[in-house]
């Protein structure tokens, strides 16, 4: 129970709230100035715990505000300003997936403890034990035709799901 109260509050802190890469890009197509590029995005994230909560995230914000301090001293141009913090959003999304392998790990380590194992299993059953499916969190997705491919990184190895284009990607699956 512990379990699933657990991973519901993941998926439901993943989707309820708009990504850095929805924000950021937002923000990019309304304003060719780093400087507005970046308090855009901390418009965005104003209100939002994780800016404060998500040490990676308050990090990439902070440096985003440092960057554009440096665009308006003179010391770094426009380009290259928006040049290292898309490097930093790079490493950002390296580091969040990282996080999120290891939660999914967590998660299946957890299921794995508590799931039931079958002793003296029926010859039908052919004596296998109980082993609880692989947490696998959404990555990206990519429309073909009709169809929507959802991409999920589980724990190291990638899965594909495919569904309708009007279906949304669940936020996680089990393999």
């Amino acid at each position: 129970m512990k379990n699933a109260l657990l991973l519901l509050f993941i998926l439901l802190s993943l989707t309820c709230c708009i990504t850095l890469r929805e924000a950021q890009s937002g923000c990019e197509s309304k304003y060719t100035a780093f400087t507005d590029i970046v308090a855009c995005t901390n418009q965005a994230f104003a209100n939002d715990p994780r800016a404060t909560d998500n040490a990676n995230l308050k990090f990439y914000l902070m440096r985003g505000n440092q960057l554009a301090q440096m665009v308006k001293s003179d010391r770094i141009s426009n380009y290259d300003a928006k040049v290292e913090w898309q490097a930093d959003y790079l490493n950002y999304r390296n580091q969040a997936a990282i996080d999120d392998r290891r939660i999914a790990a967590a998660l299946n380590a957890a299921a794995a403890m508590s799931a039931p194992t079958r002793t003296g299993a029926s010859p039908s059953l052919g004596g296998a034990s109980y082993k609880p499916g692989l947490t696998c969190l959404y990555k990206s997705q990519w429309n073909s035709g009709f169809n929507k491919n959802c991409v999920y990184d589980c724990v190291g190895s990638q899965a594909v799901e495919t569904i309708s284009n009007t279906d949304i990607c669940p936020p996680s699956i089990r393999k």
